[in-house]
């Protein structure tokens, strides 16, 4: 059996459809580390570590069948630019391989990492002996990435019920893809100013953007928030610059270390959209903490710990995209999380 040690966080299939023409075995990179641009960088050396999930074969076994069976179903899409019918087999391998690819990434592995060591941090502050022992301590969870695979796999279905479009850019710039390329936003929450998490699979108003090659990106999206051109079509086309610039600059934004174009973007290009990302890249995005302390008896009280990862916020605007009649008259219900279908009162 061979050995599966070279264990990619972004298939190479999916890097090919981004690669530069006729080889297709070359892309172009912008690591943001050095600022640097490589012309012509090697695909098969991007975005992998060294059993990056488990020594042992069954996961990567696994992610090569579901690869397979993704791989014929986004040629598919690229050639059709239509997505698979919402009562076939394809269309629900579709969303399972996006959502998989959200939470498979290195840094979707750091940020669990982060969250765990900045959660035991806030802990500590309130208990001296605990503060103690774990001084100068560092928490480093073994296979980070196939944990965070097995939490995805508990709530996936909570995701399905999000609608889909095709967005088929017809403009001259390219979308870009990177080492952690599918973009969870909330255009909804980020306007009510929603304070905590807003891209849990099961927040209302989520949106996952996962562009598919330079021309056509897949958007997964609440349908009760949003309407995403007309109602009857779902392949939305879009002459505006400024959109793909804004998924662009998303996309600069959520990557870790690298981002990959073909030879149509220019250097110019990728520079530009860099420095307007520094300053959203440069911010914190260890988990915000909130602490409620309550008295319980004398010389003891209770801590409330609520952690969520600090969203992205760019003020996104899409020419295509429209908050539904619902959406605007909508009232935030004073929870943590809002959740799409919740039937809990509002907080008083």
């Amino acid at each position: 059996m061979a050995d599966k040690k070279k264990q990619h966080y972004v298939p190479r299939f999916y890097l090919k459809l981004f690669s530069i023409l006729p080889k297709k075995t070359q892309l172009k990179i912008y690591n943001k580390s050095n600022n640097t641009i490589i012309p012509q960088g090697p695909l098969k050396t991007q975005a992998y570590e060294n059993y990056f999930y488990d020594k042992k074969p069954e996961i990567e076994n696994s992610f090569a069948e579901l690869e397979a069976k993704s791989a014929n179903i986004l040629k598919e899409i690229i050639r059709t630019q239509n997505l698979p019918n919402k009562k076939e087999e394809d269309y629900v391998t579709l969303w399972f391989f996006t959502l998989v690819q959200a939470a498979r990434t290195k840094f979707m592995a750091i940020s669990m990492d982060n969250m765990m060591n900045n959660l035991f941090d806030t802990v500590s502050k309130h208990d001296k002996n605990l503060k103690n022992a774990l001084e100068n301590t560092t928490f480093n969870q073994q296979n980070t990435a196939l944990l965070n695979l097995k939490f995805l796999l508990k709530s996936i279905h909570k995701a399905f019920d999000l609608e889909g479009k095709l967005i088929v850019n017809e403009t001259q710039k390219p979308f870009i893809t990177s080492d952690n390329p599918v973009m969870k936003y909330n255009q909804f929450l980020e306007r009510k100013a929603h304070p905590s998490g807003r891209t849990g699979l099961s927040s209302k108003g989520l949106q996952i953007f996962y562009p598919i090659n330079p021309k056509v990106l897949l958007m997964l999206f609440d349908s009760k928030v949003y309407k995403v051109g007309n109602r009857k079509q779902k392949t939305i086309y879009t002459k505006e610059e400024k959109d793909i610039e804004s998924l662009n600059l998303l996309q600069f934004i959520n990557s870790d270390k690298v981002v990959f174009s073909n030879d149509q973007a220019s250097d110019i290009y990728l520079k530009k959209l860099y420095t307007r990302s520094k300053k959203f890249c440069d911010a914190p995005r260890i988990a915000g903490n909130e602490t409620k302390t309550k008295n319980i008896e004398e010389n003891t009280h209770s801590v409330l710990i609520s952690q969520w990862s600090k969203e992205i916020e760019i003020n996104l605007k899409l020419s295509f995209v429209k908050e539904t009649t619902y959406a605007k008259k909508y009232e935030l219900t004073g929870y943590l999380a809002e959740i799409r279908n919740d039937d809990r009162p509002p907080i008083k």
